[in-house]
């Protein structure tokens, strides 16, 4: 996540990589080669909160997202949320 040195900017896109969200529409074996292309989604939809305002995932940092070098972050996919992990956002 964004570090305090590095902090993202409200506007700014995001790049979140993430694992256990649940069912997806490609299902691979395990030790094959995952392809480039179509990337797979998951079956439920995704929400990822940035200092309480909720986005989807492919976040961009809300305008309205607090300052702060601990900004809180969730993903929601389903009834399965993440651990909470902090960035740094930075008018």
């Amino acid at each position: 996540m964004a570090a305090p040195a590095s902090p993202a900017r409200p506007g700014a896109a995001i790049v979140i990589y993430c694992s256990g969200l649940g069912p997806v529409d490609q299902k691979l074996t395990n030790g094959a080669e995952v392809p480039a292309s179509p990337l797979s989604r998951v079956a439920a939809p995704v929400l990822v909160a940035i200092g309480g305002v909720v986005y989807q995932i492919n976040a961009v940092v809300p305008e309205n997202a607090p300052s702060g070098d601990a900004v809180p972050v969730l993903i929601t996919s389903g009834d399965i949320t993440s651990p909470e992990v902090t960035m740094a956002i930075r008018p």
